[in-house]
């Protein structure tokens, strides 16, 4: 403003210009801008602080606390300070400002900002007060315009310095506050979570990339515990496959984790000397920010390290490692494996007088059109027979729910697009269904041809029965998994249904006899999916009438390696 009104001048009469005047002009703007425009400002944020509903998150003041007897002793030695100050500075015309500047130091150091601008205002208008009485340093200079610039950059100077410290030393305050309040917080919630998971049944155990366990829970430690009385060495507790071998380091859950991402649930035996064997069901998941030991002692993947007490994880914290969930189920394996064998028993048992049923009704039925007898008999035998076929699927879907759940996963890489092609030829599709190139997977070879047989028959089988079944099996990578699809023009699912289609003996479209279905195929599909950390789901195709599964599997070891390796 002072620049744009000089100028005017300037073009006006050039002659008229008087630069000592705008140097004052200036100095007493500048001056006003930073203790009235500032003064404000901070008054502004205390008003907003001083109201709850209104708050400022950008404020730089801070409340004073409540006055106490050390901040009014402060506070008085202060002011006898500044009375001194300018005793010292102003009486016999005095030439020495230092000590008003130590004086707005102090006070911009201890105290909030809003007090420090009444401060530097205070201070400065005594000093204009002053020096219009001819008292001070300022008054000793003879021409007016340099006298009144001298005092308004001095005043100017002073506060803002004031300012400028004192609002440093707020956000420092409030930094410190901020960050002692985070400090009680984490260690709140370290704590909480440290309660949660002592009181857990299932164990928990982190470990770091070399394998060495960094924190165990109570559950995990009386699991993990060395055998007292055996001998060093056969002390600790082994982990093996279900089969009794002993578990490879690259096959522990938490080797699994730091280099897919996730381990899903996984039957390992734990062996103990002396004791009876324990089958677990173990899962991980990749952990970043694992705190690094100072001197880690690497443990065999297959060994039990010994347990540390949980802690809240020391800052900094670097390094991947992996949190490894387990849980006993030794008894309730056993009563799986116990109804998985009766199921399988039952089923057989049933074949056996089905097939017989089956083979009387096809004689009488070819006997009655031998004789001629009338179309009501026909009719009743053949209502048997196609009874005959709906139970037949029904123990085939029972089987393979039974065997689905009950199956020992032994993970491997799996080239999805041999079981694809094998798949679709075995149901005699190869017409109706088109493979993409698909990425491999790390999973269950025998389950996930299972989960194929399904989704594949299920898209050929319910379509319109005067349409051709038109089938694409489709594949992409996404961060350490695997998405595939299964896309069919058949009848769909209504979008009401689509999710309780994959519960146990859910049917949709129950108005069309002419699909036979017992409920159990999409829960099957569903229960592969998961047991491999996985999430299957179903929605219209993108085009066209029909449905498209979509589901996951984790991505091969081989295939993500080099993505880790690279990180």
């Amino acid at each position: 403003g002072v620049t744009a009104g000089a100028v005017g001048f300037a073009v006006v009469d050039a002659t008229a210009v008087d630069y000592d005047l705008v140097s004052m002009w200036w100095g007493r703007n500048l001056t006003g801008i930073i203790l009235i425009v500032g003064c404000a400002r901070l008054l502004k944020e205390a008003l907003q602080a001083a109201a709850p509903a209104v708050t400022s998150p950008h404020r730089l003041h801070r409340r004073m606390p409540r006055p106490g007897l050390r901040r009014a002793v402060e506070t008085a030695a202060l002011l006898l300070a500044t009375v001194g100050c300018f005793v010292f500075a102003f009486a016999h015309n005095g030439r020495v400002l230092v000590p008003l500047l130590a004086l707005t130091l102090w006070t911009a150091m201890r105290y909030p900002p809003l007090a420090v601008a009444a401060f530097t205002s205070a201070t400065g208008a005594t000093v204009i007060a002053l020096t219009a009485a001819g008292i001070g340093p300022f008054a000793v200079i003879a021409d007016l315009e340099d006298r009144a610039l001298s005092m308004q950059l001095t005043v100017a100077a002073f506060a803002a310095v004031g300012l400028v410290v004192s609002g440093a030393t707020a956000d420092q305050r409030r930094l410190i506050d901020a960050g002692r309040r985070n400090e009680r917080e984490l260690r709140a919630r370290a704590e909480l979570y440290t309660a949660v998971a002592e009181a857990m049944e299932d164990g928990v155990v982190i470990k770091d990339a070399q394998g060495v366990v960094v924190a165990a829970n109570a559950a995990a430690r009386r699991l993990l515990a060395p055998v007292p009385g055996c001998p060093a060495g056969t002390d600790r507790p082994i982990m093996l496959r279900v089969d009794g071998s002993l578990l490879p380091d690259d096959e522990h859950p938490s080797a699994q984790a730091i280099r897919l991402g996730y381990a899903p649930p996984r039957d390992l035996v734990l062996h103990k000397a002396g004791l009876p064997t324990k089958v677990l069901s173990v899962s991980a998941r990749r952990l970043l920010g694992v705190p690094v030991l100072d001197t880690p002692t690497p443990e065999p993947e297959g060994v039990a390290a010994p347990a540390r007490e949980p802690q809240p994880p020391p800052l900094p914290c670097a390094g991947t490692g992996a949190v490894v969930v387990f849980r006993d189920v030794t008894a309730e394996r056993a009563q799986r494996d116990e109804l998985a064998g009766f199921a399988g028993t039952v089923a057989h048992d049933l074949r056996s007088p089905l097939t017989a049923v089956r083979g009387w009704v096809e004689l009488s039925q070819s006997e009655s059109q031998a004789v001629g007898h009338d179309s009501d008999l026909a009719l009743w035998l053949g209502k048997a027979y196609d009874a005959t076929d709906r139970m037949g699927v029904l123990i085939d879907d029972l089987l393979q729910h039974a065997s689905s759940d009950g199956h020992q996963l032994r993970l491997a890489d799996v080239d999805l697009n041999r079981i694809a092609a094998e798949t679709v030829a075995l149901h005699g599709v190869e017409d109706l269904v088109t493979v993409e190139s698909l990425p491999e997977v790390w999973a269950d070879e025998t389950l996930v041809r299972q989960l194929l047989g399904n989704l594949i028959s299920n898209a050929v089988k319910y379509v319109e029965p005067d349409a051709a079944a038109q089938v694409r099996v489709a594949g992409r990578v996404i961060g350490d998994g695997v998405e595939l699809t299964v896309t069919d023009n058949g009848i769909g699912i209504p979008p009401g249904e689509r999710t309780a289609v994959f519960d146990q003996f859910f049917r949709a479209h129950l108005d069309r006899a002419e699909f036979l279905g017992s409920g159990l195929g999409l829960a099957v599909c569903r229960n592969i999916v998961e047991r491999h950390g996985g999430r299957i789901a179903v929605e219209a195709a993108p085009a066209g009438p029909g449905s498209r599964f979509v589901f996951t599997l984790p991505r091969s070891a081989r295939k993500a390696d080099h993505r880790l390796i690279a990180r």
